[in-house]
Order: C-alpha cells, then structure tokens, then sequence
C-alpha cells in the first residue's frame, strides 16, 4: 500500500520538476518542486493548526472512553488484519457540522463532534477504518500534492493575467477614445468589460474543477473504494453501509460547493455499496447503540 503511494507521488513530482524546467529552468523548477513535496509531506500539520480542534481535556469522560475504545478496537484489528501497529496514529476530535471523519497526513486522523455523538463505537471504527487506509496508502499527502499544483497553476494563470490586463486595458482606452470620437456611449464598453471579467471568473472556477476532477477522479474511486473494502476486511461492513446510507448521501448534496469539488472524486454511496456486495440498509432500523449506550 505504502509503495503505490510513493510511486504516485514521485510521478506527480518528476511531471512537475520536468514541466518546470523546461519553462522556468532547473533553479525555479527545484525550489517550486521541493515546495510541492514539503507541503504534501508536512501539510498534516498545517490541517491540524487550522481545523478547530477540540483539546482532549475538554472532551468529557464518556467521549474519552469512547475515542479511546474505539482506538484500541482498531489498533487490535488493524494488527490482525494487516500485522501493522498504528498505536502512535493520533485520534483528534474537530468541532463542524458535519458527521464524518478525516486523514489528514500521516500521524493524524480526526472524527467530527457530531460523528462522536451520533454514532456508535463500531461505526466510528468502521469510518475510520477507511480512513487508516488512506494513511498508509499516503493518499492525503499525494491530495495536497494535488491541490499544490492546482494553486501553482493558477498563479501562474494570475501573474500571466496581470500582464495581459494591462494590455486589455491599454487598449479599453484606446477604444474608448474612439468611441467618444466617433459618439458612441461608453457605458457599452463598460458594460462589456465587466461581463467579460465574470465570465472569466466563471470560467476559472470550471477549470480548477474540471482540472482536479480529471487528475483525481478514476485514481480517487479506486482508492475510496479500496479504502471501503479495508473497513470491511477489519469487520465493520455493515456498519459502514449504516453510515454511508445516514450521513454520506448527504454530503453528495454538496457538489456545487467548494467543498463539493475538492471532494468530487467519491464515488456515489450506491456505487460504494454495489462494489462492495452490500444490500442497502433501511433506515428504518436506525443505529445500534454499543454495549455501553453510547
């Protein structure tokens, strides 16, 4: 798991240093490059620092026990499963309003507090199930590798912008000088400009989408899915059906937000399901509280 992880990222680094250099040189191309990677490898930390953590002594007792149960469930089937030791992966707990959880690199993974409330113990093992192997696949280090580029690439669509607006408006007033030579009202021209511009905005948030989407979308649903497969395999199959029919249909609702497109590349949750042979659950039985009420 880990190799094929390497493996893409140093593919996504050598297009990047290669590309580079042939347009900027082996200088620039290096220090973009190794800039790249520092922030794939260390960007955990940085998730970390700005998700709104909730300090671990500020949990109450109960969900002390229960992050703590839930961890030591998962140290035990992850090492039985997969004979690897994930004691030092660090389990935080983020205030949102959404019921999920997250990888953010290489030593931490997050489960929301409406995800702690809402569910059971062995669906929240079974979410972060999924998401243990996103970290050893190194998943989240190659998707900010990922967004890494896409902001290089719009930078540089910018400062090209820059240069080519200065022109635009060079010849704006050229134009409009003729215009109120040959009597024609500006509030035309104006009114042009300022569609030109929003259509170009529009136009820009359509690239970053389709940019990412094309980039992550067959290489995130094979990993969503195999991710999937490993919550199963550590015997939290059919609570991830529960979870993904309660909660992650709605987050499909999300498309059209930015969230929406940085997390475009999962799969629908019935494809989810039918790759993994399980029957939709009903609603209707709700979630099975653990042992302890929780």
């Amino acid at each position: 798991m880990r190799v094929c992880g390497v493996l893409k990222i140093a593919a996504v680094l050598f297009v990047d240093f290669t590309l580079l250099y042939l347009g900027l040189g082996v200088i620039a191309a290096a220090v973009i490059t190794g800039g790249i990677f520092l922030y794939g490898w260390g960007g955990e930390y940085i998730a970390v620092l700005q998700k709104k953590r909730i300090p671990w002594d500020q949990l109450s007792e109960e969900e002390q026990n229960k992050i703590t149960r839930v961890k030591e469930s998962l140290e035990e089937n992850v090492r039985r499963v997969s004979n690897r030791n994930i004691s030092d992966l660090r389990v935080q707990v983020v205030s949102s309003d959404r019921v999920s959880a997250y990888a953010y690199g290489r030593h931490y993974v997050a489960v929301t507090q409406p995800l702690l409330d809402s569910c059971d113990e062995e669906t929240i093992c079974a979410v972060l199930g999924h998401e243990i192997y996103h970290v050893f696949c190194l998943d989240p280090v190659f998707r900010k590798i990922i967004l890494a580029n896409i902001t290089v690439f719009i930078s540089g669509l910018i400062i090209a912008g820059v240069y080519a607006s200065l022109g635009l408006w060079i010849l704006l007033a050229v134009i409009c000088f003729l215009c109120f030579l040959v009597n024609v009202k500006l509030s035309w021209i104006f009114w042009a400009a300022c569609r030109l511009i929003s259509f170009t905005i529009s136009m820009s948030r359509i690239l970053i989408q389709f940019i990412y989407q094309i980039v992550m979308g067959p290489a995130g649903y094979k990993c969503e899915f195999r991710a999937d497969r490993y919550s199963c395999r550590l015997g939290y199959s059919a609570r991830l059906a529960d979870y993904l029919v309660r909660f992650a249909e709605g987050h499909e609702r999300e498309k059209g937000s930015f969230y929406g497109i940085m997390y475009a590349y999962h799969p629908s949750v019935c494809l989810r399901l039918q790759k993994l042979g399980l029957q939709r659950p009903a609603l209707a039985q709700g979630m099975v509280s653990d042992e302890n009420g929780n």
